[in-house]
């Protein structure tokens, strides 16, 4: 009796399980789920930065900093709405597409998050939205694309016209400069110990940045990686 109790029991258990798991994948069914489209795609790095790979970056007097990667992840995320005030969790809304691209610099060790050179790419409610956080900026921004570990401190405009460059031998077809339109310079130790003082960014948007000038004409240019 005992034994024809527990069987009975397992085979409850066992469908309650699959009877959950059912009604979780139809609620899933129901919730939208933005993703990376064609058009999207030619906005988003495709470079494949592998984790603990370099990149280096020389100016005209040959000193160099390093880029080293630390993530390059292609994720599916879930967005919520805001809890209540009484400490309520939040809704999900959908899910979305997001990439993150992110580096330390080695010359700018730090553990705060803007000290880290970040490209930013989300879906989120079905709206591409692009940004990058370089800790050398001279125009002070404490902003983040969905999640507050994801900083930027530039926003990208996805109708830049783009033209050829060619950096060290290496050409990029689909490039467009951003201009701070500032000659300050920073030293907020949020960014890491650098001074923030780049006000010229060359970016591929295959690539990243592969050129940065500061208020002193100071060009650092990137090293094409072999």
């Amino acid at each position: 009796m005992k034994h024809t109790f527990k069987i009975v029991l397992i085979s409850l258990s066992l469908l309650l399980l699959v009877s959950c798991s059912l009604n979780q994948e139809q609620a899933d069914a129901n919730i939208p789920y933005y993703t990376f489209n064609n058009q999207d795609r030619s906005l988003i790095i495709n470079y494949p930065y592998t984790q603990g790979q370099t990149i280096r970056y020389v100016n005209q007097n040959g000193d160099v900093l390093h880029f080293r990667v630390l993530e390059n992840q292609t994720s599916k995320n879930a967005s919520y709405s805001e809890g209540s005030l009484s400490g309520g969790s939040g809704i999900l809304e959908n899910y979305y597409d997001g990439k993150t691209i992110r580096f330390e610099i080695l010359e700018n060790p730090s553990t705060e998050p803007y000290a880290m050179a970040n490209y930013i790419f989300s879906k989120n409610n079905n709206a591409l939205n692009t940004g990058i956080n370089f800790p050398l900026w001279n125009l002070p921004l404490f902003s983040f694309i969905d999640e507050i570990q994801n900083a930027v401190n530039i926003f990208l405009n996805q109708e830049s016209v783009t033209s050829t460059l060619t950096v060290n031998g290496h050409q990029f077809d689909k490039v467009i400069i951003l201009s701070s339109d500032s000659d300050d310079s920073n030293n907020d130790s949020r960014f890491g110990p650098l001074l923030q003082n780049v006000n010229k960014l060359w970016y591929d948007y295959d690539f990243g940045i592969i050129q940065f000038k500061d208020i002193n004409d100071i060009l650092w240019s990137v090293e094409y990686p072999q």
